[in-house]
């Protein structure tokens, strides 16, 4: 429940460190609103995901079913005036300790781990945003993944993305989000690290 005192003098809200469940998202929040100073923001959230919502973007009905373990996090702040302009916004995001049976074939994607990061910076037009996947590191059927992503100025990318995959693909088209594909097989090994820009006007991916 969210639990706040609003002060009619000074104009502020006060939010106590409180607990919101939204769907099966938990959040925990505190901080203070200013009303009377272009609502300015000063924001600490919490939040832990205890259905695997997340990982709904990129499993199947039959990945999240066989999905036995792993834990959602993310924690970061919101400070700034509202009325007019974006608020600054920190995160940290990721997820740790996951393991994903693969059905039929006895394997598993085990120690699954993403630690990442995002900035809106200070502009309104997220020109100085940051986004970064810090690490992705994981056991793989056969192999193994690791990758590192850093994206920033989002109204002109500007991009760094490191793959390190190795893997037997039997069995992960039943786990991941792959409707185009009906079958995989055999074994992939990719290493990759591309760096560049997106040209927005264009299209086009520049290194």
């Amino acid at each position: 429940m969210l639990a706040f005192l609003y002060d009619q003098n000074s104009g502020v809200i006060e939010i106590e460190p409180s607990s919101l469940n939204l769907e099966n998202a938990n959040f925990k929040l505190a901080g203070s609103v200013d009303l009377k100073n272009d609502i300015n923001l000063d924001i600490n959230v919490e939040g832990t995901d205890s259905d695997f919502s997340f990982f709904k973007l990129w499993l199947s009905d039959s990945g999240i079913k066989n999905l036995q373990s792993g834990e959602v996090y993310f924690n970061g702040t919101i400070k700034g005036p509202a009325k007019h302009d974006i608020p600054q916004m920190e995160f940290n995001f990721g997820f740790t300790d996951v393991t994903l049976n693969i059905p039929d074939v006895k394997e598993q994607i085990k120690d699954l781990n993403l630690e990442g990061f995002f900035k809106s910076g200070e502009k309104n037009d997220f020109s100085e945003a940051q986004l970064e996947i810090k690490s992705l590191k994981g056991q793989l059927p056969g192999g193994y993944i690791n990758a590192h992503l850093f994206l920033e100025d989002f109204t002109n990318p500007t991009f760094d993305i490191l793959w390190d995959i190795k893997s037997n693909l039997h069995g992960l088209v039943k786990v991941l989000k792959m409707d185009a594909i009906e079958s995989l097989d055999g074994e992939v090994s990719i290493y990759d690290n591309t760096k560049g820009f997106y040209d927005l006007k264009s299209g086009n991916i520049v290194e």
